[in-house]
């Protein structure tokens, strides 16, 4: 029985091998998942869909969310740009719940930014009852609320309350180039309210 141990040897070998490549590759994949998520939302005509929905919420910021916002005055039919929104961080929080996703990318990545638009749409919205996705968006928001280090997500936060106060918007011109608005210009315009809006709860 003694001439089997190399050939066992070598098998368990080959094994350990193997795993290891299955490892590093599904921990490779998870970093690439995260990568391509922050390329999609950082991209030109995703930066246009955050602004649109961007000034939805401004332009609503004084109706009840807990109510079907569709039903809200949207000048630039905007709500489409909104359900983007709500939809990308349902797929983040579904790809976390999975483990698709490297995590300390994620914090590193997106944990400003969904503090940002937790102030700004998701918190208002909590009590929505026609609202699919909330339970894993909400529950994607506090994941990374309470392991976030040095305060990227409180950060977003209150770069989110500033925003519904303050900033300049952007908008697509005549011929599709984007435009930078200040607020003074998109009140002119009728795509900001002229009253500033009410802190988002929390």
């Amino acid at each position: 029985m003694l001439w089997l141990a190399p050939s066992l040897v070598s098998l368990l070998g080959s094994v350990s091998v193997a795993l290891l490549v299955y490892r590093a590759g599904r921990a490779q994949s998870r970093v690439q998942t995260t990568l391509e998520l922050h390329r999609e939302y950082f991209c030109t005509e995703f930066a246009l869909v955050r602004s649109q929905a961007d000034r939805f919420i401004r332009f609503n910021h004084d109706k009840d969310w807990s109510l079907e916002p569709s039903a809200f005055p949207d000048p630039e039919r905007a709500i489409q740009s909104l359900q983007q929104i709500i939809r990308f961080f349902h797929r983040v929080a579904v790809l976390r719940q999975v483990g698709q996703l490297n995590e300390k990318l994620l914090f590193s990545l997106f944990a400003r930014e969904a503090g940002y638009w937790a102030a700004f749409i998701f918190w208002p919205m909590k009590d929505r009852t026609g609202w699919n996705t909330k339970s894993s968006v909400l529950d994607l928001l506090d994941y990374l609320k309470d392991r976030t280090r040095g305060g990227a997500f409180a950060a977003g936060v209150d770069a989110g309350r500033d925003r519904r106060e303050n900033g300049s918007i952007l908008v697509k011109g005549a011929k599709g180039e984007i435009i930078k608005l200040e607020r003074d210009q998109a009140i002119e315009r009728g795509l900001l309210p002229a009253k500033a809006p009410a802190a988002a709860p929390e």
